[in-house]
């Protein structure tokens, strides 16, 4: 039995549980718990995470911080799949932040993260389709392990281009397919 060490925990747990099994209302129960838990666990390990990647993502966004418009103080970014923010630590002093991502949960972890800009919008919805972001209305894209995740990655690559403007930049970092035959592959492609 799972325990979580506080009874109404238990018993919320045993009622969503029941509720997903039971009735047509499980699916959207389930996915909001799925939401906040995946949400709350993305945050806790986005110290660690930026511990072990901040210097691939140092060398990424170098040239971040001397794009004509962060040097006049008004660069525009859209992350898409933002997560918790564990890209802000890279991007310049006032820079306006424009958040995508399809879990609405993130944007409790993304006001913590914002001081340090002056605006940060986070729009809910996929990286395929970011209909609420106009065209040509960004300096750059940020897309960091989030490739992996989408349904259609051509399609999150046309919208960033759509977005850009002109002279405008993609930043992105991915990882690559484990081979065929290992663990890592098959968790890759779990469903």
């Amino acid at each position: 039995m799972i325990t979580f060490g506080v009874w109404w925990l238990d018993v919320a747990f045993v009622a969503a549980l029941i509720t997903t099994i039971l009735t047509r209302y499980g699916g959207p129960v389930f996915l909001l718990i799925y939401r906040k838990v995946y949400a709350y666990i993305i945050s806790l390990l986005a110290e660690g995470y930026n511990k072990a990647t901040w210097r691939y993502k140092e060398k990424l966004f170098e040239d971040l911080k001397t794009r004509k418009s962060a040097l006049a103080r008004n660069l525009r970014v859209l992350e898409i799949g933002v997560g918790s923010g564990a890209n802000f630590l890279y991007y310049p002093i006032g820079t306006y932040v424009i958040c995508v991502d399809p879990n609405p949960e993130f944007a409790e972890y993304i006001k913590k993260h914002a001081g340090r800009f002056p605006v940060v919008e986070f729009i809910t919805a996929p990286g395929e389709n970011m209909a609420a972001v106009h065209d040509e209305s960004v300096d750059a894209v940020i897309c960091t392990l989030v490739l992996c995740n989408v349904a259609d990655q051509v399609k999150v690559i046309a919208e960033a281009k759509r977005v850009l403007k002109p002279g405008g930049k993609l930043y992105y970092l991915e990882h690559v397919r484990a081979p065929p035959d290992t663990w890592l592959y098959s968790v890759q492609n779990w469903p």
